[in-house]
């Protein structure tokens, strides 16, 4: 089966070919941030920038899905300029799914490549 979750559609054996409801999660370090969209991307509004030492986290508006949070490393800011309002194409990568009322001790992995660079 397919799950879609945040416009991104992401293999998930466990529908079946059946309609299911489902959540996930990512970690906000495991979000890439590139100014060009990638086939694995979504596309979003950088609302907040905060640098807390050695990462930068990165509050985002991700277009019809709500808000996501990345945490990227300072090098990577220095080279992408972010700043409120700035767009940008964030990449989640190792998605855990769930069904939606089964909790997240029913996940099931929906790992994505690696981001490159």
């Amino acid at each position: 089966g397919v799950a879609n979750l945040l416009g991104l559609e992401l293999p998930y054996p466990a529908a079946n070919g059946t309609s299911i409801r489902v959540s996930g999660y990512f970690r906000p370090q495991q979000v890439h941030l590139s100014i060009r969209p990638s086939d694995r991307s979504l596309r979003a509004r950088v609302v907040r920038v905060v640098p807390t030492g050695l990462t930068v986290k990165v509050h985002l508006e991700v277009e019809g899905a709500g808000s996501i949070l990345a945490e990227i490393n300072a090098r990577t800011q220095a080279e992408l300029s972010l700043s409120p309002g700035d767009p940008v194409f964030a990449s989640p990568w190792n998605l855990q799914l769930y069904e939606t009322g089964r909790g997240p001790g029913a996940a099931a992995e929906a790992p994505l490549a690696s981001p490159v660079g």
